[in-house]
């Protein structure tokens, strides 16, 4: 669902939510700490998905994407079981 895009790209798209914002620049350091450059190794900008929490799903235009990407099959004895 995202695509390969450089550092000045990702800060300009999420600027407008701060704890995000604060969070990728923290992410950035400590990759800087572990010699990860992300000129030459992009991280990736996935697109905006909107969560409705008492649903539990993503509700928005890439929702089905979303969900299917929320979940997994478990194995034996490991299964989780779907409430509701």
């Amino acid at each position: 669902l995202g695509k390969q895009a450089r550092p000045e790209v990702i800060r300009e798209t999420i600027q407008a939510n701060r704890e995000l914002s604060d969070a990728f620049e923290r992410c950035r350091e400590y990759l800087r700490e572990n010699e990860v450059d992300l000129d030459t190794t992009p991280a990736v900008l996935g697109p905006w998905v909107t969560f409705d929490p008492k649903r539990e799903r993503f509700v928005n235009d890439i929702a089905d994407q979303a969900n299917a990407l929320s979940q997994r099959e478990y194995r034996q004895p490991f299964v989780v079981p779907k409430i509701a």
